[in-house]
């Protein structure tokens, strides 16, 4: 089976993302039970419930290993565990350390919202940090919301946290984006970023 996780801040686009790439053949794991409601019927879905921080990655194998067994599905599309949006990298890798083998991880894929990238986000706050430790970690980088941005800039951004990051914009003008996206999910591309960074 091959696991692949769309992370992203709560409202950066990613529920509505899988809910347009998932099939009848994939499986999905959200961090909402609100998000729920936007994937089809016809796709397996589950909630992930947060629990303690420590406890997620554990929790996250537990649901793969559930996936594996119970829904017969060629791929898993899963949330980060809880609200846990800044540290995938460190689950993903986990996954395939306990995996031996019997799962794929393909690439890490990030949503962020593109005003989150139109303000200054070298300032250390919070939630600047996270953003950019989701850009580091990335093998792919979705800018949502992107109608009206300026491309380049926005680029530049994110080729200067991650110069080895693919960047896709989505736009709810277009679908040219969500069938990269779609592309990435169902071929044979791996989790690559997120290991060179330990």
């Amino acid at each position: 089976m091959r696991v692949v996780m769309i992370a992203g801040f709560p409202g950066s686009g990613k529920t509505t993302l899988i809910s347009r790439i998932a099939t009848p053949d994939t499986g999905v794991i959200v961090n909402n039970p609100e998000s729920l409601s936007l994937i089809p019927d016809n796709v397996r879905k589950a909630y992930f419930p947060l629990r303690s921080p420590c406890a997620r990655p554990r929790q996250f194998l537990h649901w793969i290993e559930k996936v594996h067994s119970e829904w017969g599905v060629d791929t898993l599309i899963a949330e980060p565990p809880g609200i846990c949006t800044e540290t995938s990298s460190r689950i993903l890798t986990q996954a395939i350390a306990f995996s031996n083998g019997r799962f794929e991880i393909g690439p890490l894929i990030t949503v962020v919202r593109s005003n989150a990238l139109e303000k200054d986000i070298t300032y250390d706050n919070s939630e600047n940090l996270r953003v950019r430790q989701q850009i580091c970690e990335s093998d792919i980088v979705v800018i949502s919301a992107a109608e009206t941005i300026n491309r380049d800039t926005i680029s530049d951004i994110v080729r200067d946290l991650n110069p080895d990051a693919e960047i896709f914009f989505l736009s709810s003008e277009t679908e040219e984006s969500v069938k990269k996206v779609h592309t990435a999910i169902f071929s044979k591309r791996v989790l690559t970023r997120a290991l060179d960074l330990f």
